[in-house]
C-alpha cells in the first residue's frame, strides 16, 4: 500500500509540474492570439453576459484590434493574425465601418455583432457552446485575461485527459506524463490556447476517448482474463483483488 501511494503521489507531482511549466510559458503571450473569428465568438459571449449588441461589438473590436498589434507575422501569409501596416486605430475604424455597413443592409438582430451579412453570421449564431463556456471567464476576469484563462483551462483539461487515457489503457506512468507533455508542446497545445472553439472541441474529444477506454476496460475479458461463456445466466466474475487495483498506480 505505501508503494502504491508513493507512485500515485509521483504521478500527481509530475502532472502538476507539467501544468505549471506550461502555464508559465503561456504567461509570456496573454494576448496576440485573436483570429478574425474571435471577435464573433467574443461578441456572442458578451451578449450572453448582458451587454447590448452594440456594446458587445465595440468591445470585441477593441480586443481584436489590440490583439492584432501584439501578434507575430507568420511566414505563411494566410495564417497571419494581423494586417501588415495597419495601426490599431485603422483596425478599429475598418471594423466599425463594416458593422455600420451591414447594419444598414439588414443585419439588425442576433447575438453576434453585425461583422458580416446575416447568412455568414448565422454560422456563429448556431454555435452557442463556446460563447457559453466563455461567459464566466470574461465576466469575472475581463476580456483579455478571461480569454487567456479559458484557453489555459481547455489546454490543461485536454492534456490531463490524454494522461488518464494512457494510464487507463495500461501505459506506464512515464508514458502517460510524456503524452500530457506532448499534447501541450505540439500544435494541439497552441490550438487549445487560441480564443476559438477548436480547443474546446479537442478537449471534449480527449474526454470522449478517455470514456471509451474506461468502458472497454471494464468489460469482461478486456484485462487479459480468459473469456468464458456465461453458464446458467451468470457472467463470470473478475478477480476482485485485480479489479480493485488502481490503474493510476499500476506501473511506474
Amino acid at each position: 500500500m505505501p508503494n502504491i501511494r508513493r507512485t500515485q503521489h509521483l504521478g500527481l507531482v509530475g502532472m502538476l509540474l507539467i501544468a505549471v511549466a506550461f502555464t508559465g510559458l503561456q504567461l509570456t503571450a496573454a494576448t496576440g492570439r485573436a483570429s478574425p473569428d474571435t471577435k464573433n465568438y467574443l461578441s456572442y459571449a458578451l451578449s450572453l453576459s448582458g451587454e447590448s449588441r452594440g456594446e458587445a461589438g465595440r468591445k470585441a473590436i477593441a480586443y481584436s484590434c489590440d490583439s492584432g498589434q501584439h501578434a507575430s507575422l507568420s511566414p505563411v501569409p494566410w495564417t497571419n493574425r494581423k494586417t501588415v501596416g495597419e495601426s490599431e486605430e485603422q483596425c478599429v475604424r475598418r471594423l466599425n465601418d463594416s458593422v455600420a455597413y451591414w447594419t444598414r443592409h439588414g443585419n439588425t438582430s442576433g447575438m453576434t455583432a453585425p461583422f458580416a451579412n446575416q447568412r455568414f453570421m448565422a454560422i456563429f449564431e448556431a454555435r452557442p457552446g463556446y460563447p457559453l463556456f466563455l461567459v464566466p471567464f470574461v465576466a469575472v476576469f475581463g476580456i483579455t485575461w478571461g480569454l487567456w484563462l479559458a484557453g489555459l483551462v481547455v489546454a490543461l483539461v485536454g492534456s490531463v485527459c490524454v494522461l488518464l487515457t494512457l494510464r487507463a489503457a495500461g501505459a506506464p506512468r512515464r508514458a502517460g506524463l510524456a503524452g500530457q507533455a506532448l499534447y501541450l508542446a505540439l500544435p494541439t497545445g497552441t490550438v487549445s490556447m487560441n480564443p476559438l472553439s477548436d480547443g474546446l472541441s479537442l478537449a471534449l474529444g480527449t474526454a470522449v476517448g478517455l470514456g471509451c477506454v474506461l468502458l472497454l476496460r471494464d468489460r469482461p475479458g478486456t484485462t487479459g482474463d480468459p473469456v468464458r461463456f456465461p453458464a446458467r445466466g451468470r457472467w463470470p466474475q473478475r478477480d476482485p483483488v485485480r479489479a480493485r487495483r488502481s490503474w493510476w498506480a499500476d506501473s511506474p
